[in-house]
């Protein structure tokens, strides 16, 4: 290996965390993730503060510049079901 590159890091998810991981792929790259919490009026900065995560990474997210992996994923999915119960 490379001088400086890192081994990539495993993460053994379960199958139903795989299929949450989908759709949280899923809403991003559809946009919904991103309407929503347009909608409630929740900022970049509020949203990764409770991931938490950069801003950054959130926008990409939801533009679908990179989809969110791993247990940032499952976390930023989880805010987004908490939003989405708010709503209703």
């Amino acid at each position: 290996m490379p001088r400086g590159s890192r081994k990539p890091t495993i993460t053994r998810m379960t199958g139903e965390e795989l299929r949450k991981l989908a759709e949280i792929r899923d809403r991003c790259s559809s946009g919904e993730a991103r309407r929503l919490r347009r909608r409630l009026q929740i900022s970049l900065s509020e949203i990764a503060g409770a991931v938490p995560t950069s801003e950054t990474n959130v926008y990409r997210w939801e533009t679908g510049e990179r989809m969110p992996r791993g247990e940032l994923a499952l976390r930023y999915g989880a805010v987004l079901e908490e939003l989405e119960r708010g709503d209703s």
